[in-house]
């Protein structure tokens, strides 16, 4: 953000906790993360490409018919 200023303050936290690599905390539990669904995939190829209904000839004859039309429609006084 522009009126936001860095502070370069060091910051020294002291918790007072004194715990060993060999401490073991009893209680937690560590579970495996869950695997991710099918449909949360990204595919970068796809076997087959989307095409307007009818095909691309029909979009562009849409496209002819309708926007150009408007267009020349706006260009007149």
């Amino acid at each position: 953000m522009p009126n936001e200023e860095e502070s370069e303050e060091e910051i020294n936290i002291d918790l007072d906790v004194e715990i060993t690599e060999d401490e073991v905390i009893e209680g937690i539990i560590v579970e495996e993360a869950p695997e991710e669904e099918a449909g949360d995939e990204v595919f970068m190829i796809v076997e087959e490409s989307a095409t307007p209904k009818g095909g691309f000839a029909e979009f562009y004859k849409y496209i002819r018919d309708h926007c150009i039309e408007i267009t020349v429609k706006n260009l007149k006084p």
